[in-house]
């Protein structure tokens, strides 16, 4: 992780040589000679990040190894799902590491220089995600290359710790940011009970019960159920007291979201719980009682909180700032991740008309 906040350092920072970064070509051959100290030595800084950037790849994703550790296995759907994960992340390392590669050997004068290194070069110096690498990305707003860096790290980070444990259901916190597809995962656990005990998936439903804390200290102890967070609520707040979706009095757009547990029950168990698609959030909130969403404010609002007082907001899930647009041409991309119920106070079609959400991820702040 240091690495990656190095780079963004030197990204943003006036480590590189201005009058270099600002030149519209590298080896301009018109560069006044005065300036050819200060490109050299800007090649020296960033040909030594590259070779540590290669270096802690290449360690830090033994992906051969983690592969063996999580074989494919029809009873383990997260097995499934974190192979496929790893897989997209071996392929965008592989794309960095060779972007980066070339650019060191072009550096190093190992051979003349082909437009993609020089394409790298001016993203470095613009501070620009590179358009090679966006193709094989996560869904990402950032158009930063050094916060890109530093996001990439992170998820990196967690994708190290989720492998280093014995079990994968030893994981305290789900960081939903991490996945690719956050809505392949959301789904595994549900087609684990339903291979386990030979029911239809169709038997089972998603439950999201808020947290009163950002992140949980161990594993979820119920059966069928397992911590998420990394949420962040766009539009409004959230009171942790009352469990309650609440005006904001911040100036910050985004706030973090407390942690959710998401857990599988029986459909039949949770009596008009369900939404039906054709709905929309406002239908839903004012025709579904949603008794099992509601009972825990009312519990925290003490004995004079009316029912009659408490709405229930559709709130949508998206992974990213960019929301719909720009995701690609997947089906899957057409719509929100998810929709969690949380309880309010205020008329519905406030948070409508405003958008409030969730994301994911919520680009260069």
């Amino acid at each position: 992780m240091t690495l990656f906040i190095k780079m963004q350092s030197l990204l943003i920072s006036s480590s590189l040589d201005k009058r270099v970064t600002e030149s519209p070509v590298r080896y301009d051959h018109n560069i006044d000679q005065a300036v050819l100290p200060a490109r050299d030595d800007n090649d020296r800084r960033v040909m030594a990040l590259g070779h540590e950037l290669i270096r802690q790849i290449d360690s830090r994703f033994p992906y051969q190894q983690m592969m063996e550790k999580f074989p494919i296995k029809y009873m383990v759907p997260i097995n499934n799902i974190v192979h496929k994960e790893l897989s997209c992340y071996r392929v965008l390392l592989s794309v960095v590491r060779d972007s980066v590669e070339d650019l060191v050997n072009n550096i190093d004068g190992q051979y003349p220089i082909p437009q993609e290194v020089e394409d790298l070069w001016n993203n470095i110096q613009t501070n620009k995600v590179p358009d090679r690498w966006l193709k094989f990305s996560f869904v990402t707003a950032k158009t930063s290359l050094a916060d890109f860096l530093v996001e990439l790290g992170l998820k990196l980070e967690f994708w190290n710790e989720l492998v280093a444990k014995p079990n994968i259901l030893d994981t305290a916190n789900f960081w939903l940011p991490a996945f690719f597809s956050p809505k392949s995962f959301l789904h595994c656990l549900a087609e684990t009970r339903s291979r386990t005990e030979q029911i239809p998936v169709d038997m089972l439903m998603h439950q999201y019960e808020v947290q009163p804390f950002m992140a949980a200290s161990k594993p979820c102890e119920d059966k069928h159920a397992l911590y998420i967070n990394g949420f962040w609520l766009e539009g409004a707040d959230w009171d942790e007291d009352l469990q309650l979706l609440v005006e904001t009095t911040q100036s910050a757009r985004f706030l973090q979201f407390p942690c959710i547990k998401l857990s599988t029950p029986y459909s039949h168990d949770i009596p008009k719980a369900t939404m039906p698609r054709a709905q929309t959030p406002l239908d839903v909130g004012v025709k579904s009682p949603l008794k099992l969403v509601r009972k825990l404010s009312l519990k925290r609002m003490g004995a004079g909180a009316e029912a009659d007082d408490i709405k229930v907001f559709a709130c949508p899930v998206f992974k990213s700032t960019l929301r719909l647009s720009n995701l690609g041409l997947m089906p899957a991309d057409s719509e929100p991740l998810e929709r969690i119920q949380l309880c309010t106070r205020v008329k519905l079609s406030t948070w409508v008309k405003r958008s409030v959400a969730l994301v994911l991820e919520v680009g260069d702040m």
